[in-house]
């Protein structure tokens, strides 16, 4: 059976004119793929843009919809996959976070590592599995160090983490001296501790 190139050469008796129409063609199907993966890059980029917002609402459940969409277009997005975990963990259901994480962590990007552990951290706290927690957040404390820091709050952020994750273990006094290693250095994060004063005495 011919193909569709065997029945334009038989029409086209001079073979130069062959060649290049065959380049055309070629072209032409690289051209609209490129178009459609343009066109995917675009819808990718619209629905996480617009799923953040509607995570700054509070509206979850759209936010999930349009992360879900984009890994149909794209099965390995990471910042679908993050935004996933960000909604479940949202929404209190730390079991689907992880799910989404361990998918995350398949997809083995380098970029996404220190984004994962914080994550793990995060699930696991909200599970109570508080030694998990503790080793997760102690790597991820290593990560940030090799990658040059972060910013003063998220550091706090980490600690706070770290504390909560020792009040869970029992270990109280550890947890106070985090706690006012934050207060020192900055007493604008009182607010963030509010939670903790049942527990302990600053």
């Amino acid at each position: 059976m011919l193909s569709n190139d065997d029945i334009v050469c038989k029409k086209i008796k001079n073979m130069d004119d062959v060649d290049v129409l065959l380049k055309v063609l070629k072209t032409s199907n690289e051209e609209q793929r490129c178009q459609q993966v343009n066109n995917s890059s675009e819808i990718i980029k619209d629905y996480i843009f617009k799923a953040k917002g509607l995570m700054e609402k509070l509206r979850t459940r759209s936010a999930i919809l349009l992360y879900e969409e984009v890994l149909v277009i794209d099965p390995k997005n990471s910042a679908a996959f993050t935004g996933l975990v960000d909604c479940y963990l949202q929404a209190k259901r730390p079991q689907k976070a992880l799910f989404y994480l361990r998918q995350l962590q398949k997809l083995q990007i380098t970029d996404t590592t220190s984004q994962v552990l914080f994550r793990f951290a995060q699930c696991y706290l909200k599970l109570d599995e508080a030694d998990k927690a503790i080793d997760v957040l102690q790597k991820y404390c290593i990560d940030l160090k090799k990658s040059g820091g972060t910013d003063t709050h998220h550091k706090h952020q980490v600690q706070v983490l770290l504390a909560k994750a020792y009040l869970l273990k029992g270990e109280k006094d550890m947890a106070i001296v985090i706690l006012q290693g934050i207060l020192r250095q900055d007493k604008t994060f009182v607010d963030a501790l509010i939670e903790y004063a049942p527990f302990c005495t600053l």
